[in-house]
C-alpha cells in the first residue's frame, strides 16, 4: 500500500479517522492524502476572504492531533 487516502471534515470523528490513517500508513511505509470538500457558497462571496485563515487553522489543528 503506497497512499492513504483519508476523507476529513474535522469533526472529532474524522480526526480518529485521520490518526488511525496515520498509523496505518506508517506501519506500511505509505503516505497520508487528506480530502476535504467545502460547498461552493461556504469559500464565495463574504467567506470567500476568510478561506484562506481557516484552512491554515484547520491544518493546523490536524498537525497538532498528530503527535
Amino acid at each position: 500500500m503506497k497512499r492513504v487516502l483519508v476523507a476529513i471534515h474535522f469533526s472529532e470523528q474524522s480526526l480518529v479517522v485521520f490518526k488511525y490513517a496515520m498509523k496505518l500508513a506508517q506501519y506500511f511505509g505509505s503516505t497520508v492524502d487528506l480530502a476535504h470538500v467545502l460547498p461552493l457558497s461556504q469559500i464565495s462571496g463574504e467567506s470567500g476572504k476568510y478561506f484562506d485563515q481557516i484552512r491554515a487553522e484547520r491544518l493546523q489543528n490536524i498537525k497538532l492531533s498528530a503527535r
